[in-house]
């Protein structure tokens, strides 16, 4: 009940503070000027043809101007390209590092595979080395907390726990 009073004294604030804040001006006159209403003859309309007429003459207008510019043909200005061209001469030097590689690729073919080298016995197969990976178990505080009230030392323990956790002035 006393939440609705609230709301409605915050509401009759509202209204009071917005009705005093309000500017007491007058509205102003729309700006827009009556319609004059003309006298006298009305302006004669234009027909479709004459229209057409209108339009037709500005296209042919624009159409004399466009083909009184002079046409120049460029290709009269260039000269006679070369007969033939160029055979360009390609490098059959190879750099130094190709070399070594056709030596490499060649010994590596005459060397033994890593499959024929390899023999089981040498594969170490002892499974404790992964011990060092596994993940140590967390410690569960609510069950050391719980296993703690079965002793009257963990009551003390705890009686200590509910003042540092429930305190009174902060």
């Amino acid at each position: 009940m006393e939440d609705i009073l609230y709301y409605i004294l915050i509401g009759i604030g509202y209204a009071l503070y917005s009705w005093l804040t309000r500017k007491r001006h007058p509205q102003p006159v729309s700006d827009e000027e009556p319609p004059v209403l003309q006298k006298g003859p009305p302006p004669k309309q234009v027909t479709f043809e004459e229209l057409l007429r209108e339009i037709t003459q500005a296209r042919q207008a624009k159409q004399n101007e466009v083909a009184e510019a002079p046409v120049v043909d460029y290709d009269e200005e260039i000269e006679e390209e070369a007969g033939h061209l160029e055979e360009a001469e390609l490098k059959s030097e190879r750099p130094l590092y190709y070399e070594d590689y056709e030596k490499a690729k060649r010994i590596a073919f005459q060397r033994p595979s890593l499959e024929e080298t390899a023999r089981l016995e040498d594969v170490q197969v002892s499974f404790d080395r992964f011990d060092v990976f596994e993940q140590k178990q967390s410690r569960n505080l609510l069950e050391e907390y719980t296993s703690d009230l079965h002793h009257p030392e963990g009551l003390k323990k705890a009686f200590v726990l509910s003042e540092i956790l429930n305190r009174k002035y902060f």
